[in-house]
């Protein structure tokens, strides 16, 4: 991301740490961690957090606003929602149902984590591939956007069916993504297939025509 590079041992310690963050707030399988964050690393991290309780990651499209958002946040029935600093405000004026949700921004999050275990939490261990993954919500093009549900199961098989066989990536690879996280080409397809063959995640803050082979060769896209 940028000059930014996380290893995979980083990673899964990050997001360890995030994840004893959440379960300290009473996270765990079955509850929805909302997420609405623009693409960085920490989204990934947190995204992974949830799913290591064994809760579902309700990926929130950050340019929502108002009546939308409101409807988006209802939906999720969140214990916890994980935003970006300058889009609390944006989720408190919507006049979405916060009443037992905390609200918490990215990095308010990340400081908490500071300090937290680094070892991999028991509940990840209690996770089945038919439990639900995340949410992704539809582009609400003929009506509210609806949250459309993503198992594990759903997960893996597309992490096979792209990542193994469709793509062929292989460790060495790197898999340029702009799409933002709340896409389910980013998070399903483009983000399993590169965990599968242990091959690097080159994340765009977000599509752009005109500097898009720009930032595929600075990335060392393969």
């Amino acid at each position: 991301y940028g000059d930014e590079k996380i290893s995979y041992s980083e990673a899964n310690e990050t997001a360890n740490r995030y994840a004893a963050v959440l379960a300290e707030r009473g996270v765990g399988r079955g509850d929805v961690v909302g997420i609405m964050e623009r693409n960085s690393p920490d989204v990934v991290l947190t995204m992974l957090a949830a799913v290591k309780c064994g809760a579902v990651a309700g990926m929130l499209n950050h340019h929502q606003r108002e009546e939308v958002l409101a409807h988006s946040i209802g939906l999720l029935g969140a214990t916890v929602v994980v935003a970006e600093s300058d889009l609390i405000d944006p989720i408190r004026a919507s006049g979405a149902p916060l009443s037992g949700v905390e609200v918490i921004s990215a990095e308010d999050f990340a400081a908490a984590a500071v300090g937290k275990s680094t070892a991999n939490p028991a509940s990840a261990l209690q996770v089945q591939a038919k439990d639900p993954a995340f949410y992704i919500f539809t582009s609400g093009t003929t009506g509210h956007p609806k949250a459309s549900v993503m198992t594990h199961l759903r997960w893996l098989r597309a992490l096979a069916a792209f990542g193994g066989l469709g793509l062929r990536l292989r460790g060495s690879d790197t898999l340029y993504c702009p799409l933002p996280m709340y896409h389910n080409n980013a998070l399903t397809v483009a983000l399993s297939s590169v965990i599968d063959a242990g091959a690097t995640l080159a994340l765009g803050r977000g599509f752009s025509a005109s500097r898009f082979f720009d930032e595929v060769r600075q990335m060392d896209a393969t």
